[in-house]
């Protein structure tokens, strides 16, 4: 084993990327199809309907979505994994000659891009919050948001739900196919950027629910300029509901309260 010069960074390893790109895995005489998954600069997990294989050395052809594109690499199984009649092969690729580099990376590019479909449906929907984060970190952003933003699937919009980062949130909030509970849901997250909770404010989807309106006013990331405004369209019991609620910004709930006031004194 080699050790790193003291003073000197460790390597980095190569970012991957969850995908399910179709495969051929050429090895002893056969051509087996195969999907290639967990996918980098140095490797990828290949998942096909065979034996375990015996020998290490292997080559592999991986292709785009589309098939417009493909590249043959060798590379050698570092891990293996019998599941019934399908294994998972950890591959881990040989040097690339420049030919190769390119066509690869046309290949990975189309994954960050999200123009290769990610392995959602690999993610249980039943796993632990931790799990399904650790899984979607493995996504590229741009897959996730890409994903977040066009979803037909309302497991997968649900599972994208738990995501970390804002901006797959935000996605989610632009989503034609997102339903009324699903952006309630949505609101829960405290991480919303401001932006998300002005856009889901101004959708023309959900004009009337006060309910709604009263989650956006009370979401700790509003802005006093989106609360105040969602304030002023609520009616009189939203209103008055809305200043018994904790986490209301303190300049709107003072004029609210001064609004309800002076038209309980104008009643009496």
């Amino acid at each position: 084993m080699t050790n790193t010069p003291q003073g000197e960074p460790k390597p980095q390893p190569a970012p991957r990327f969850l995908a399910a790109l179709p495969a051929i895995l050429h090895i002893d005489g056969r051509d087996v199809p195969a999907q290639a998954g967990d996918i980098s600069r140095s490797g990828a997990l290949i998942e096909c309907r065979m034996e375990q294989p015996t020998t290490p050395d292997v080559e592999l052809t991986i292709a785009t979505a589309s098939g417009d594109r493909s590249v043959r690499l060798t590379g050698r199984i570092m891990h293996a994994h019998q599941d019934g009649e399908s294994v998972r092969l950890g591959v881990h690729f040989a040097e690339m000659t420049p030919e190769q580099g390119e066509t690869f990376a046309l290949i990975l590019s189309r994954v960050v891009e999200g123009l290769a479909p990610a392995a959602l449906s690999d993610i249980d929907p039943a796993a632990s919050l931790a799990d399904i984060r650790a899984a979607l970190s493995r996504i590229s952003q741009a897959h996730r948001v890409a994903l977040a933003a066009r979803s037909t699937d309302h497991v997968e919009r649900s599972l994208l739900r738990q995501d970390m980062d804002a901006h797959v949130l935000e996605a989610l909030a632009r989503n034609p196919n997102s339903n009324l509970p699903e952006i309630k849901n949505l609101l829960r997250r405290t991480e919303l950027l401001p932006s998300t909770l002005e856009l889901i404010a101004t959708d023309p989807r959900w004009p009337a629910d006060e309910e709604l309106k009263v989650m956006i006013a009370t979401h700790p990331r509003v802005t006093f300029v989106t609360a105040d405004r969602v304030a002023s369209q609520l009616t009189d019991l939203g209103r008055d509901r809305l200043v018994r609620r904790p986490g209301l910004h303190a300049g709107v709930k003072q004029k609210l309260m001064a609004q309800l006031s002076r038209k309980h004194r104008g009643s009496t």
